[in-house]
């Protein structure tokens, strides 16, 4: 079944394949109080230019297994509290240029395990204050 104005808008009902298809000229405007979409399977949205989300209170997404994020170009995240992520396994984060880090209070570290820093070139660890270095038993200083 088709139903088609004279400015391109169709709904084609194909009901030998199972598929309802609605084609616009230029918009399709969805007014309601509530949306759902449920697919038994698969679901993919494609989208040739910008694609805007707003939520006016709050937003979850839940995935079941793995998930990945591809950015060709710049990533910006921008949180207006607080920020809390949590991770059971290992974190693995690779960086090819610089990392600048910018706190505006205080930063601790709790390292249930050895931690080991190293550097290929100069190593600067500077305080305005005091630096405090400390070990329940002994601090080495050597060189190689």
């Amino acid at each position: 079944m088709l139903l088609q104005t004279t400015r391109a808008n169709k709904i084609f009902v194909d009901e030998l394949n199972g598929t309802i298809t609605i084609s616009s000229a230029e918009e399709v405007n969805v007014n309601t109080k509530n949306v759902n979409i449920n697919a038994s399977e698969n679901m993919n949205v494609n989208v040739g230019k910008n694609f805007t989300m707003q939520v006016g209170e709050q937003s979850s997404v839940s995935i079941e297994k793995d998930s990945s994020v591809s950015v060709n170009g710049n990533a910006m995240q921008n949180v207006g509290k607080d920020n809390h992520t949590y991770i059971a396994g290992d974190h693995i984060s690779h960086i090819d240029k610089d990392t600048i880090l910018n706190v505006g209070g205080s930063i601790k570290g709790n390292i249930m395990e050895n931690a080991t820093f190293e550097t290929k070139g100069i190593t600067t660890i500077g305080a305005q204050d005091r630096l405090y270095i400390k070990s329940n038993t002994k601090v080495d200083i050597t060189k190689e």
